[in-house]
């Protein structure tokens, strides 16, 4: 196979002479063609054994959705999905998210759980507070709080904002 090392010139004959050496004794670990591409020779590199631990992935479910405004829910992952704000995921583990109704009845906000630092049981405090302030909302009650007085000031550690469904 004949390769033109030194098409532009740069290299001295000494320089060249090294290159076409270098090349000729280490033909077997150049790829020359398309099937001998993205592997390693296991002569030089030889197969790693990475020890894992079997075990059994985690699962932590969502929330269940109210039946009233579950076919709005779906729609609404399906509208962040086609936008490309959620991203498909491969993974075995899923991020856990809920959903408020908004004060306008109609559009939804998802939110993430308390970070996991937060000392438990205010998990469980967040959903009673969501819950009492569904049932609020649906007697036409006339407490007009902002709906984030409820989540800042009552549960710290929250983080507002969309979470992404996997």
């Amino acid at each position: 196979m004949e390769l033109d090392l030194d098409s532009a010139d740069w290299l001295w004959p000494e320089e060249l002479k090294l290159m076409t050496w270098l090349i000729l004794v280490h033909e077997p670990t150049f790829t020359w063609d398309i099937t001998e591409c993205r592997h390693l020779d296991e002569h030089y590199f030889p197969l790693v054994k990475i020890p894992t631990i079997l075990h059994t992935p985690w699962v932590q479910h969502n929330i269940p959705i109210l039946s009233m405004i579950h076919a709005q829910v779906i729609n609404m992952i399906k509208d962040c999905t086609k936008s490309r704000m959620y991203e498909p995921s491969t993974s075995a583990y899923f991020s856990h998210w809920f959903y408020i109704v908004k004060k306008d009845r109609k559009s939804l906000h998802l939110m993430y759980p308390p970070n996991r630092c937060c000392p438990p049981g205010y998990s469980q405090q967040l959903l009673e507070i969501c819950q009492a302030l569904e049932i609020l909302q649906s007697k036409g009650s006339d407490m007009d709080f902002p709906q984030d007085y409820y989540i800042y000031n009552r549960v710290p550690g929250v983080q507002m904002g969309l979470s992404p469904v996997d």
